[in-house]
């Protein structure tokens, strides 16, 4: 079964900090909900050097809860894994903040994700600009930014195709 957590080790004197923002998303396999638990905390640790007391985790979700409580519509397939949360559209798991600890088959399939999401969030980006520029009402440049959405929109939909 695969799950997603979050993540972070507590700070100790002697151990060099994680980061400014110590959390991470973390994706792993267990056999069970029951064995969940034990599993990150021992991958976690053996991962980060230290021992298990000083990890911890929540949000641990299954990958059936994760689809269920998406945003993006099912046709976004396992994009939806790394959905964490939505404003002006959906927010994705940080890939510079994502741990995997699964089996190459589904790596394969969240690295893809990554991708995806990476994808998703340019043409994100690129539209709330264009909407912004089109809202501002500049008739100079509000026929190329209709333009530009479109193909934006276009060029997101055409990839989100083939990669499922």
């Amino acid at each position: 079964m695969l799950f997603r957590a979050v993540a972070y080790r507590y700070e100790r004197v002697g151990l060099p900090l994680m980061s400014d923002w110590p959390e991470v998303h973390v994706f792993f396999e267990a056999p069970s909900e029951n064995a969940a638990p034990a599993q990150v905390l021992r991958q976690l640790a053996q991962a980060w050097g230290v021992e298990a007391p000083l990890v911890d985790f929540y949000n641990l979700h299954t990958e059936a809860e994760l689809l269920g409580q998406a945003m993006c519509e099912a046709s976004a397939g396992d994009l939806r894994l790394l959905e964490t949360g939505f404003s002006r559209g959906p927010l994705f798991c940080d890939p510079a903040r994502t741990l995997f600890f699964v089996t190459p088959p589904m790596l394969a399939r969240l690295v893809l994700a990554q991708e995806r999401a990476r994808i998703w969030r340019a043409w994100q980006a690129v539209r709330l600009d264009l909407r912004d520029q089109v809202a501002s009402h500049n008739p100079s440049r509000k026929g190329a930014a209709e333009i530009a959405l479109r193909r934006a929109a276009d060029a997101a939909s055409a990839e989100a195709r083939r990669g499922q």
